[in-house]
């Protein structure tokens, strides 16, 4: 079984929507985002972090549906050391193996396709799969366009309704890490996207994007998200190579 958190979905074919929950007025993700509109000002949507009770109930109840679980995760959301906890919980007879990932929508979509042939091999075990992913995550580029890069990536600024900015101006920003982005260039989206185009590696690449009138040229693989996700009201392309 494959679960993955809703800040990270890309509603394909046998992906299950982990929820997150918001404080406040509304709980769920697509009421607030039905009923808050955009204004002047940002406005924040603080996320509610899971508590380990709600965890095992959740995870209980999809174990008995499947005995191993792949659970790509947000580790901007969700604690790492309590889903390592629930692992152990649950083991020996349930497998759980949850993957983190800082928001990059890009690189779940890289990880689920290296790792899917892992989760279907009844041998692999969870220290193979880590195993798998440093060895990814090590080779892996990563950069973000975007009118507002640091919006799109850090924990204090993602989960929040932004009004649309009618004249924009794009930033092509290298990822290193949540506090340390490069800016290389800014423009409009089309001029970043014909330099980058002459500089991008040689590789696999995948690309996600979100709030694009059309698709970018010169890409056959691309994911253009049709749900509205975090952050609100900025668009972006999420891009990672592996070179």
């Amino acid at each position: 079984m494959l679960i993955v958190d809703e800040l990270l979905r890309l509603d394909s074919e046998g992906e299950i929507v982990k929820k997150v929950k918001l404080k406040g007025k509304y709980s769920q993700l697509e009421d607030a985002l039905r009923f808050y509109q955009p204004k002047i000002k940002s406005r924040r949507l603080p996320l509610l972090p899971p508590q380990i009770d709600q965890e095992i109930d959740y995870f209980a109840k999809q174990f008995a549906e499947d005995d191993r679980i792949i659970f790509f995760y947000d580790s901007r959301y969700r604690s790492g050391e309590m889903l390592d906890r629930l692992r152990n919980w649950f083991l020996p007879d349930k497998v759980l193996w949850p993957i983190a990932i800082q928001g990059n929508i890009a690189e779940y979509q890289l990880l689920k396709e290296e790792l899917l042939p892992l989760y279907h091999d009844q041998q692999a075990t969870y220290s193979s799969v880590k195993d798998r992913v440093n060895q990814l995550q090590a080779k892996m580029q990563k950069w973000i366009i975007s009118p507002a890069p640091l919006k799109v990536l850090r924990t204090q600024s993602y989960n929040a309704i932004y009004k649309q900015n009618k004249s924009l101006v794009w930033k092509l920003t290298k990822v290193r890490s949540e506090k340390k982005v490069n800016t290389l260039q800014s423009g409009s989206l089309e001029n970043i996207w014909q330099a980058f185009q002459k500089e991008i590696p040689k590789g696999k690449i995948w690309v996600v994007t979100k709030g694009l009138d059309q698709p970018l040229p010169g890409m056959t693989q691309q994911i253009a998200l049709n749900n509205e996700t975090f952050p609100i009201g900025i668009p972006y392309v999420y891009i990672v190579a592996v070179k």
